[in-house]
């Protein structure tokens, strides 16, 4: 009886184990895509030290794209060297009433 008892009881335990939800990394669930701006130089090793990673620079700007999670947005943050970060965000507009936007306004009619 005391066997068998036993191996219920390992049974169960072996049981509890393995049907425990997984938890995928907790980094994979909090990380958006920032955008970094430097004050005098792009300094992408700055973000990489934190733990980030690097998605992309700007040619013609101190800023990179950087995947981060929010620790790593929060120790980035606190540098001196960096001017701002903001969320990456896809941004799109739609045209008002069938107008058209001009550099000087709206005009041309598209109905």
């Amino acid at each position: 009886m005391k066997k068998i008892i036993s191996f219920i009881a390992v049974f169960i335990l072996i049981f509890s184990f393995f049907s425990q939800p997984r938890i995928s990394k907790a980094k994979n669930q909090s990380e958006k895509n920032y955008l970094v701006e430097f004050n005098k130089e792009l300094d992408t090793k700055l973000i990489e030290k934190e733990g980030g990673e690097i998605k992309g620079k700007y040619k013609h700007f101190k800023t990179a794209k950087a995947l981060l999670t929010a620790d790593e947005l929060y120790k980035i943050k606190k540098n001196p060297t960096v001017k701002l970060i903001e969320e990456d965000v896809t941004v799109q507009s739609t045209p008002l009433n069938g107008e058209t936007y001009l550099e000087n306004g709206y005009g041309n009619k598209t109905n």
